[in-house]
């Protein structure tokens, strides 16, 4: 699960897309900390369309990025791409839910439903569901 930091990450990343009104993306790399933890990073604004370039950082785990609401929620074929050449699963947050798509089984899940991604008690009620 995400700790409330990083859930506030993906806030700041949605509000940079115009809350998913603009074809401007927004990015936070997963890092795995030297003490095992882990910690979202918000990668700041390129202002390209419905794309985003970024620097590969080394302890990345996962990459979490927004979709415009008028696009499909879910990664798509570029997503899929970077999961595999970076070997990382790829979330998309949107305002029709949270989504990954996990390069190790091939596999698209839907994480949570909506905007309940940005409230950091939905990820504590996932937590205790899934225990």
């Amino acid at each position: 699960t995400f700790d409330s930091k990083t859930v506030e990450a993906f806030g700041v990343a949605w509000r940079r897309s115009g809350n998913g009104s603009s074809p401007r993306e927004g990015v936070v790399l997963i890092l795995q900390m030297v003490g095992g933890g882990f910690a979202g990073r918000e990668m700041g604004s390129t202002n390209e369309h419905k794309k985003f370039t970024f620097k590969w950082h080394p302890a990345t785990v996962a990459i979490v990025h927004t979709h415009p609401n008028t696009s499909d929620p879910r990664p798509q074929q570029d997503d899929m791409l970077v999961a595999e050449k970076y070997q990382v699963p790829v979330f998309t947050i949107t305002s029709g839910g949270m989504y990954v798509y996990e390069p190790r089984t091939k596999k698209i899940s839907k994480v949570m439903d909506n905007l309940d991604w940005v409230d950091f008690a939905n990820w504590r009620k996932a937590l205790y569901a899934h225990r």
